[in-house]
């Protein structure tokens, strides 16, 4: 932590941080959760919902692979997020053109979703980096908890407001352009409580990514990197084909499909308080062993049953060991990651996550087009 940063002034950063958390988690809410919705409205198929989750990450983690050389030359880890955040808000713009025009564009859909995995990953390993200079080591726990809760409630929040805004337009255009409207405000607002930081001193000179990648390979916890690259793998063979699942192939209402996305946000919520006291008596690594098993084996299950009960269950369960890998994963790199090792190693654990999800969707996604969409086929994919 900076030696010019008193203990008040501490706390104070942390409230603007968790407000900057909530701001964040309502434009994720009410826009990004509904992306793939918006390209099933405009009649591009399932397929296209599902990659438009997972390829441009692709793209995005390759742009953000500049992070390290951005982050050396920047003022301030601030001056670089904030610029990040911004550019994650105008990418919003597209989204709103094609909702008020009602054209079905997907190269620019891909451009939107392109520029925002982009500016939010190259944002990311700079502001864990930041983070972790900010808030003290004994305090990191509590802070990423409380921030991590808020953002789960701001999330439910804008997702359950973006179902009733849908639900109140049919699912049409407007729903749709009101949404991305919405989410662009916000991300606007938490931008500014980025930009209400002080500017804390230049940030140090990060070790390079042959460091890094060295790091990856053989470093200090380095196996709990691989788990979650080769978990992410097998989880989007089938995630980014949940919400065509749900409205095509059991045709849910928007309002069954907002409900049980909605009981899996309220169950991280519920769920917080629980895992930081687990976390705090038995540290992260133990968590992101179970919960990481418990989500490999959950597309399985919604195989056993359609009824609308069942999945709420599943999804609440979802909902829970989420929370568990959310609050643990983010602690764990913060806490057992060196400072000089963390942009470097965050961005290359991006970069990997996002081939890691990628080809997982583009696996689930073959499989859905050779088949032709129908029961048969999610089966296969799940």
């Amino acid at each position: 932590m900076p030696s010019a940063l008193n203990p008040r002034t501490v706390v104070k950063l942390e409230k603007v941080s968790t407000w900057d958390g909530a701001s964040f988690s309502l434009m994720v809410g009410l826009g990004e959760a509904y992306v793939p919705a918006f390209v099933l409205a405009l009649g591009m198929g399932d397929a296209a919902s599902g990659l438009i989750s997972t390829v441009p990450l692709v793209l995005g983690a390759l742009l953000q692979l500049f992070t390290l050389r951005f982050v050396r030359a920047a003022p301030s880890y601030r001056f670089w997020v904030v610029c990040c955040a911004i550019w994650q808000c105008l990418s919003f713009v597209p989204l709103i053109y094609l909702a008020a025009t009602a054209k079905a564009s997907l190269p620019w859909v891909f451009f939107a979703a392109f520029i925002y995995w982009g500016a939010g990953m190259s944002a990311g390993p700079a502001w864990n980096a930041w983070m972790a200079r900010i808030v003290p080591k004994k305090r990191r726990v509590i802070f990423w908890s409380r921030r991590t809760w808020l953002a789960f409630v701001g999330t439910f929040v804008g997702f359950v407001g973006g179902g009733w805004v849908l639900h109140a337009t049919d699912g049409g255009m407007n729903g749709f352009l009101i949404l991305f409207a919405l989410a662009m405000g916000f991300r606007l607002l938490s931008t500014l409580f980025l930009a209400a930081h002080p500017i804390t001193k230049r940030p140090p000179q990060a070790t390079s990514f042959t460091d890094g990648l060295r790091y990856i390979s053989k470093g200090k916890n380095a196996k709990f990197l691989r788990f979650m690259l080769l978990m992410n793998f097998a989880v989007y063979v089938a995630a980014p084909y949940f919400t065509a699942f749900m409205l095509v192939e059991l045709h849910l209402s928007y309002s069954s499909y907002v409900l049980l996305i909605s009981a899996a946000l309220a169950a991280k919520v519920v769920a917080t308080p629980a895992v930081t006291r687990w976390v705090g008596l038995h540290g992260t690594q133990t968590l992101m062993w179970v919960t990481g098993s418990v989500i490999a084996v959950l597309p399985v299950l919604w195989l056993v049953s359609h009824s609308l009960i069942y999945l709420l269950a599943l999804q609440i369960l979802s909902g829970v060991v989420w929370a568990g890998l959310e609050i643990a994963f983010p602690i764990f790199l913060i806490s057992d990651v060196a400072a000089k090792d963390r942009v470097p190693v965050l961005s290359l654990y991006n970069l990997g996550r996002a081939f890691a999800i990628t080809f997982g969707s583009v696996i689930g996604a073959i499989l859905l087009v050779d088949r032709g969409a129908g029961l048969a086929s999610y089966t296969e994919v799940f």
